[in-house]
């Protein structure tokens, strides 16, 4: 197991180590503010790793601009992320998590 892995962590220690809007995104199901997030942007290269353990998940290479406010992207790096139904707000969504650290 990681030494980030989700089980080894509480919550003060994900706190510390994420800062408070990183830990609100990754730790307590939380967005940024539409067209406001710094990887917005779909024309760099590389790879898009999870800020809570370092996991790579998407290659800028599959990202595209969906006018939704958010990065976008057709395909995660295998085995990388979860997908997790989310019933919330009314309607039906899929929550993307890290598989490593829930992130």
């Amino acid at each position: 197991m990681s030494e980030h892995n989700r089980e080894d962590k509480s919550e003060q220690e994900w706190r510390e180590l994420l800062g408070d809007e990183a830990y609100y995104v990754l730790r307590e199901k939380g967005t940024e503010r539409p067209f406001s997030g710094k990887y917005l942007s779909c024309d760099k290269e590389g790879i898009y790793r999870c800020a809570g353990c370092g996991q790579k998940l998407f290659d800028a290479n599959h990202q595209f601009d969906a006018h939704c406010g958010w990065p976008s992207f057709d395909k995660a790096i295998q085995g990388s992320v979860d997908y997790v139904k989310d019933a919330s707000h009314g309607m039906i969504r899929t929550e993307i998590l890290c598989s490593r650290c829930g992130g």
